[in-house]
C-alpha cells in the first residue's frame, strides 16, 4: 500500500507539473495558425486561458474574432480547443477537439482542419437567424432552432458524409410555394454524396398548416446550391384553408387532405406530378 501511495502521488505531481509547465504560449499560436490556414480567415484572441480536460491540455479562448475575406468580422464568445485523441496524427493529419458557443447554442466535436478537412460532432440549440453571414442557410431556406449531429469530410472540393437535424419552431420554403410553411418540429436524416449531391434519407415536417414526409435526392453544384430535384413527398394533415392553394400547385388532395406526389425538375421550375 505504501508503494502504491508513493506511485499515485508521483503520478498526481507529474500531472500537476505538466499542466503548470505546459507550453501554452506555443500551443495556441500553432492552433490559431492551423485554423487560419484551413478556413482562410484571420483570427484575433482577446484572452487566453488554459485548463486540463479529460483528453489532455486545452486552450480556452475568450473574445475570439474571425476575419473572413470580404465578410464582416464574426465575434465568438468562447472556444475551448485541444489536440484530439485520434489515429490521424500518425498520418500527419492533426485532429482537434473543440467546444464552441455560436448563435445561442453549442457545437462540440472533433475537427480535422488540414488535408481532408472534416468534422464529427454535434450541435445543439443553434438559431439559424443568428448564424454568421458566411454560415447562413440561404441555399437551404430553413429557419428555426436546430440541433443534431454531423459527420462530414471534404472530398474533391465537396462535403460528403451524414447529417441529422432536429428543428423546432421554425419555417421552411418549399419548391413551388411562395410562402414559408411554419413547423412545430422537423426531423431529417441527410446524406451528402460526391456523385448524387444531397440524399434525403428521411424527412418529416409537422406544422400547423400542413405536414409531410419526404425522401429522394437534390443535385448540388460545386458551390453547394441546389439543382435538379428527385423527391417523393407524402402530404397529410393539410389545413382546409390551404387546399385551394395546394390544388393550384398540383397537389390534388383526397377527402382526408392527403396526397402523394413526385417533385422533379429544377428548384426554380419544379414539376409536380400526382402518384
Amino acid at each position: 500500500m505504501r508503494g502504491f501511495a508513493i506511485a499515485l502521488g508521483c503520478l498526481i505531481l507529474t500531472l500537476v507539473f505538466a499542466v503548470a509547465q505546459f507550453p501554452w504560449d506555443r500551443l495556441t499560436p500553432w492552433l490559431v495558425t492551423e485554423l487560419e490556414q484551413a478556413t482562410g480567415t484571420r483570427m484575433e484572441v482577446a484572452e487566453l486561458g488554459s485548463s486540463w480536460a479529460a483528453g489532455g491540455p486545452a486552450a480556452d479562448l475568450q473574445g475570439l474574432v474571425l476575419h473572413f475575406p470580404g465578410e464582416a468580422p464574426i465575434a465568438i464568445d468562447r472556444l475551448r480547443i485541444r489536440p484530439a485523441l485520434s489515429t490521424s496524427w500518425l498520418d500527419g493529419e492533426p485532429a482537434l477537439t473543440l467546444d464552441l458557443a455560436l448563435a445561442g447554442g453549442q457545437l462540440t466535436g472533433t475537427l480535422w482542419p488540414t488535408g481532408a478537412a472534416g468534422f464529427d460532432g454535434s450541435f445543439e440549440d443553434i438559431a439559424t437567424a443568428d448564424l454568421p453571414e458566411f454560415l447562413d442557410l440561404t441555399d437551404l431556406p430553413l429557419d428555426g432552432v436546430l440541433s443534431g449531429k454531423a459527420d462530414v469530410r471534404q472530398q474533391q472540393n465537396r462535403w460528403v458524409g451524414d447529417v441529422s437535424i432536429l428543428g423546432n419552431d421554425g419555417s421552411l420554403i418549399l419548391p413551388g410555394l411562395a410562402i414559408a410553411l411554419p413547423f412545430d418540429q422537423l426531423t431529417a436524416d441527410l446524406s451528402l454524396r460526391e456523385e448524387a449531391g444531397l440524399a434525403v434519407e428521411e424527412l418529416r415536417f409537422e406544422g400547423p398548416m400542413a405536414s409531410f414526409d419526404a425522401e429522394g435526392t437534390v443535385a448540388l453544384d460545386a458551390a453547394g446550391r441546389p439543382g435538379v430535384l428527385d423527391l417523393t413527398v407524402t402530404v397529410w394533415d393539410v389545413d382546409p384553408s390551404l387546399r385551394g392553394m395546394a390544388l393550384s400547385q398540383g397537389f390534388r388532395l383526397d377527402s382526408n387532405g392527403e396526397a402523394k406526389v413526385s417533385i422533379s425538375g429544377a428548384v426554380s421550375a419544379p414539376r409536380i406530378e400526382l402518384r
